[in-house]
């Protein structure tokens, strides 16, 4: 009889963490519906670990009713992509349609645990016990798995992708929070990590069922438990209540029920041209459109409007250019060659050194030292 001691690390590892993910998650003030997914979420990865950890402890012949469950990947790509779905639509009710997302789960497991249905109880006379092995996970794991987590990858990715072109309409700064860049990159990770996974135990199982992949197989999805537990954990976006411009897809279309004629977006874009000279709102490190529109008394749809039709631009170009102007009329004036790079930049408004870097490079083809040293060479000269 195997005794507690003898389960690998990673199962009380594995309970413990998420035991802990909830409590933080939940004593939160106010949690919103896509930390319920994310507990949804953690829970199951949480489950993955906890049958690695009898798979390695027990062997894969066991006959422990747990260890029939392999299925655990097919309800991550669902989690993932309902997740990124709700967090930057800001949806605050969970629909009921939203469930068939985990019929595959639900089909497959059913499968399993009926006797008379599922794959092992086929009988394939032409292929030897190691080839039976490998049909079963191949067809019963790895390609509904690859699957799975290959479509709901894609459409978290399109997601967010949608979600940045509306950032950058309506923010004019870039933080980790309103883009949820860390939610693409972890998105990469998570199909990469899980396919690897998926490799590892097919070939664990077939080829070398006494190797350490079983072991490192574990050790994987644990450190994504944690890592994802983390950001999960950090993430608190709060985004505006009022309708912000739509991608550049769907503009032409809602700006052609806008009833804003030419003269009239000519007339905004004018003022606003005038207010940028006179104000200098763009000075503000968190601008953003509403903003201006309230200073301006307009419509955030119109200001939007006037900015990609009438300027061609976005709300995030239209006020780094400013900035980008600003940092280089203050390198160019000798009351600020005592001021370092980065403080230049924070008093032009930008509120990122990464940002302000990439903006500044794109804008002029140069980076901020180099653009100053270029100055000050020319200054020299004449």
């Amino acid at each position: 009889m195997l005794i507690p001691s003898q389960f690998p690390p990673l199962l009380p590892i594995s309970i413990f963490h998420t035991l802990f993910f909830l409590v933080m998650l939940f004593t939160k003030k106010k949690p919103k519906l896509y930390d319920y997914i994310a507990a949804v979420w953690i829970i199951f990865i949480c489950l993955a670990c906890v049958r690695r950890s009898l798979h390695i402890a027990y062997g894969p012949d066991s006959d422990i009713f747990f260890l029939r469950f392999l299925h655990y990947p097919l309800a991550y790509g669902p989690c993932l992509y309902l997740y990124v779905r709700i967090l930057v639509r800001g949806e605050t009710k969970f629909k009921s349609k939203d469930l068939f997302h985990f019929i595959p789960l639900l089909i497959v497991i059913f499968t399993s645990v009926v006797p008379s249905l599922s794959f092992e109880s086929f009988r394939i006379d032409d292929f030897s016990s190691t080839n039976r092995n490998t049909l079963f996970l191949t067809l019963y794991f790895a390609v509904p798995s690859l699957v799975s987590l290959s479509i709901y990858t894609f459409l978290a990715l399109k997601l967010l992708k949608k979600h940045r072109e509306t950032v950058y309409d309506h923010y004019s700064y870039e933080s980790i929070e309103i883009t949820v860049s860390w939610l693409t990159k972890l998105t990469i990770l998570f199909f990469f990590f899980l396919n690897l996974q998926s490799g590892l135990l097919v070939y664990s199982n077939v080829y070398h069922p006494e190797s350490i992949s079983h072991k490192i197989n574990g050790s994987i999805i644990v450190g994504y438990l944690y890592l994802l537990s983390y950001f999960l954990l950090r993430q608190n976006t709060s985004f505006p209540s009022q309708e912000i411009s739509p991608p550049p897809s769907e503009k032409k279309e809602k700006y052609a029920k806008s009833g804003l004629s030419t003269e009239k977006m000519e007339e905004i874009i004018t003022s606003l041209l005038e207010y940028m000279r006179k104000e200098k709102p763009y000075l503000q490190n968190e601008l953003d459109v509403e903003g201006i529109a309230k200073a301006m008394s307009i419509s955030v749809n119109h200001l939007s409007q006037c900015l990609n039709v009438g300027l061609s631009k976005n709300f995030f170009m239209f006020i780094n250019d400013y900035r980008v102007d600003e940092v280089i009329a203050r390198f160019q004036d000798p009351n600020f060659n005592d001021y370092n790079i980065l403080r230049i930049a924070f008093d032009s408004g930008f509120n990122s050194k990464s940002s302000f870097n990439s903006i500044f490079r794109k804008a002029t083809g140069f980076t901020p030292m180099e653009y100053r040293e270029k100055l000050s060479k020319e200054t020299v000269l004449k």
